[in-house]
């Protein structure tokens, strides 16, 4: 809107340029006859196509503008978060978090934290993921009792970078930079060592481990140790 009102402002300024400087040249005020209409139109002419370049120029940039925000989501992925029975550790836990792509395109290289607290914001470390396709899913195996979770993926070109937030069942997503992006994909690789693949195999070996010991504790408490040793 801003773009549009000093588009109008500069044109109207040029033509009323183009009159105050025809009346101060021929000094003669309105034309009476048709050659002084002529002169006029003719002095005139130059700014008046002054502006309609100028207005042309807008309306192209506006339609590029307005094209390129159409064809950046038609490429970004679509995340949201669902619940549902487990499908990796079962007989364990009723629900399992599982982050969705809705859009048609892929999400690229995800990585997963959460915390149970968002006031102390003490979140878990990065978690590589798999990519996602269209309306393919990830379980959130590992991730229980979250009060907030956070997820950063890129789209298919790896030149737009997101961070999906998912907080009291509501999720949005917000573009992010790249640098922010990749400082949270190096604490991940960082943390390769429980990237999705080990973390389930070491959490279905700890829960087995628990139940033969015939732990009695709250299932809540040896989770959250699990957690507290491989990713804080």
């Amino acid at each position: 809107m801003r773009g549009l009102f000093w588009t109008l402002g500069i044109s109207i300024t040029i033509l009323l340029g183009g009159l105050i400087l025809y009346f101060s040249h021929f000094n003669n005020g309105y034309a009476d006859n048709s050659d002084g209409w002529a002169d006029f139109a003719t002095f005139n002419g130059y700014f008046l196509s002054i502006v309609n370049l100028i207005v042309l120029g807008y309306i192209s940039l506006i339609t590029y503008e307005a094209t390129k925000a159409f064809n950046r989501l038609q490429i970004r992925p679509l995340l949201f978060i669902t619940l549902d029975k487990p499908e990796q550790i079962k007989g364990i836990f009723k629900d399992s978090w599982f982050a969705v792509n809705g859009a048609k395109n892929p999400a690229l290289n995800l990585i997963v934290r959460y915390t149970t607290d968002r006031k102390t914001n003490s979140f878990t470390k990065w978690v590589s993921c798999t990519s996602l396709n269209e309306n393919q899913r990830l379980e959130l195996f590992w991730i229980h009792w979250a009060d907030k979770i956070e997820i950063c993926f890129s789209d298919l070109t790896s030149e737009r970078f997101y961070r999906f937030e998912f907080m009291d069942y509501f999720g949005q997503t917000k573009e992010i930079k790249r640098e922010e992006y990749f400082d949270k994909l190096k604490e991940a690789k960082n943390n390769r060592d429980n990237n999705m693949t080990h973390l389930r195999d070491k959490f279905e070996e700890f829960l087995a481990t628990e139940r033969q010991k015939g732990n009695s504790d709250p299932m809540k408490n040896y989770t959250t140790d699990f957690i507290d040793k491989n990713l804080r």
